[in-house]
């Protein structure tokens, strides 16, 4: 008896980011998006600024729909227009060292955590408006181009 191997049908799977104006989304091709988080690009009409990014994570299977996961996230930027990743640091720092006061002394509390837990939330956390994911599907089902990102110079 002869086995035959089935072959087994993949995922396919693939991340795409937006960067979400108050006009309409933008679509940050993966290669610049890579450079802007390696400290390579720069964007210098973004120096000093946080900006809103939908991160989406688009799972094909085989014969099956297609799967778009969505997440809000920002990101900030230097004053050369570099991606700064010291707030993901420090987000990190506050997930493990905690947002709760800590006794200092006898009747001391040090709220500097939780204050910086707020502020960092406060800069970060924001929802995605459903016209803009509804751009954003059209564009991910060609429905509709969004314009792309492009490097300074």
């Amino acid at each position: 008896m002869a086995v035959v191997p089935f072959p087994r049908k993949r995922h396919r799977l693939s991340i795409r980011y937006y960067l979400c104006t108050e006009a309409t989304p933008v679509r940050i091709p993966l290669r610049l998006y890579r450079e802007l988080v390696s400290g390579n690009g720069a964007i210098a009409k973004f120096a000093g600024t946080v900006q809103r990014i939908a991160e989406l994570l688009i799972t094909v299977g085989p014969g099956e729909a297609r799967q778009i996961k969505i997440r809000a996230t920002a990101a900030h930027f230097n004053k050369e227009g570099r991606m700064d990743l010291s707030h993901a640091a420090e987000a990190v720092a506050l997930a493990i060292e905690g947002t709760k006061p800590k006794s200092v002394g006898r009747n001391v509390l040090d709220i500097g955590p939780t204050l910086r837990s707020r502020k960092a939330k406060a800069q970060t956390v924001w929802r995605i408006p459903p016209t803009t994911v509804k751009m954003i599907r059209g564009d991910i089902e060609g429905r509709g181009k969004l314009p792309t990102l492009q490097l300074d110079g």
